[in-house]
């Protein structure tokens, strides 16, 4: 969310090609509410979806381990999204 509030409603630019791609492509159906930031925010929640639907079976056979891992993934997708809120507090 904080790449697409940056980008859309703080005028920052985005440096990674695959979700300037994604900003970009939701423009073109312009949404009021949303800005060019929808498409970007539903492909992750559904990268989010997928990825807590292929771990479920993983956590349920060893616990320990599934949640180790599936907390490393969520920190890698978190970490941008701080990076990016420091970014957004400072520059602002």
């Amino acid at each position: 969310v904080s790449t697409a509030i940056g980008t859309t409603q703080l005028g920052f630019g985005e440096r990674t090609p695959v979700s300037r791609l994604l900003l970009e492509l939701g423009g073109i159906p312009p949404v009021p509410v949303l800005g060019e930031g929808w498409l970007f925010l539903l492909v992750k929640l559904v990268v989010a979806s997928v990825v807590t639907w292929l771990f479920a079976a993983y956590i349920r056979e060893t616990p320990a381990e599934g949640y180790l891992l599936l907390g490393f993934v969520a920190s890698v997708g978190l970490g941008p999204a701080a990076h990016n809120l420091l970014l957004f507090a400072v520059a602002a």
